[in-house]
């Protein structure tokens, strides 16, 4: 198996938080896209168990949170690199 085939996001919904778990990066993101309607209803996006994201990551997580919320959507657990990458691109994130 190689390294790509090891990487996995996994993700749940427990009362209105979306938390993601793993690793979430252009090769994995697909299984989460695909389930973007089915978290219409989430409130607040956990990073706090991410191994990783790279920009494609962080670009979906900003369009479920567009879709979502009109003004901000709060994300919490989200690391030093991923909140200077947030900031940078002015994305429409609230950080708690």
């Amino acid at each position: 198996m190689s390294a790509l085939e090891q990487l996995t996001i996994d993700w749940h919904v427990n009362h209105d938080v979306l938390l993601l778990k793993g690793v979430l990066v252009r090769n994995t993101l697909l299984k989460l896209h695909s389930e973007k309607k089915r978290l219409a209803h989430i409130k607040e996006i956990d990073l706090s168990e991410l191994e990783k994201i790279d920009s494609a990551g962080l670009a979906l997580i900003a369009q479920i949170a567009l879709q979502l919320f009109p003004n901000k959507i709060p994300v919490k657990g989200a690391s030093p690199e991923l909140i200077s990458l947030i900031e940078a691109y002015k994305l429409p994130l609230e950080l708690i």
